[in-house]
């Protein structure tokens, strides 16, 4: 059973009058957000583990962070990470994928990337760099996400230039399968891939 938070019954206005309710809402929204987050991460590496075993991949690794324990036992991030998968395909080419969720939008575009998508979970500067470039050497670089409750595998190069991914224009890019939606993505399409060219579904700034 699901347990349900009894401070999210209570209407905003009389969440806000007191600073320890707005907090502890805050901090339960963000757990969920991390379970989510976390078990979306599951079917995503489960899909590229299958895609692996069948030849599809030939290697993939989930990346982390640089991370530093100290002496009380807490893990500390020290670093910046870099996009969520590394691989390569069977066929020789540099895989990178970026892995998003978000109940309401994920965040794409540089001016709003600036010190707010760390808290909206949009793609940073230094994710967008490694996807721009492995697109530019026509590797494949993907957008795997989650939006409400539809489910995206994207080319970069088809929404490096949108503002943002919503559930209603998140369409275009929808997956029934994560492992068919990924190996769709992987098909090349000749010079206009890396174009970066907006594709149908644009989010305006």
């Amino acid at each position: 059973m699901t347990k349900r938070d009894p401070l999210a019954t209570l209407p905003a206005s009389v969440r806000a009058i007191n600073p320890t309710l707005a907090r502890s809402t805050a901090r339960a929204t963000g757990r969920t957000a991390k379970r989510n987050g976390d078990a979306f991460e599951r079917e995503v590496f489960a899909a590229l583990a299958t895609l692996q075993r069948v030849g599809v991949l030939a290697w993939w690794s989930h990346t982390s962070p640089d991370s530093k324990r100290l002496r009380d036992g807490r893990t500390i991030t020290t670093g910046r990470a870099l996009c969520d998968v590394v691989g390569c395909t069977s066929d020789g080419r540099a895989f990178v994928a970026e892995v998003k969720t978000s109940t309401r939008r994920i965040e794409l575009s540089e001016a709003r990337i600036k010190g707010k998508t760390k808290k909206l979970g949009g793609v940073q500067d230094h994710q967008r760099a490694q996807l721009d470039a492995t697109a530019a050497v026509q590797g494949v670089a993907i957008l795997i996400g989650r939006v409400g409750d539809v489910t995206v595998v994207a080319r970069w190069s088809e929404v490096r230039g949108l503002a943002a991914i919503t559930a209603p224009t998140a369409r275009p890019w929808e997956a029934s399968s994560l492992s068919v939606g990924i190996i769709g993505a992987m098909v090349p399409r000749g010079p206009v891939e890396a174009s970066g060219t907006p594709a149908a579904g644009v989010v305006a700034t």
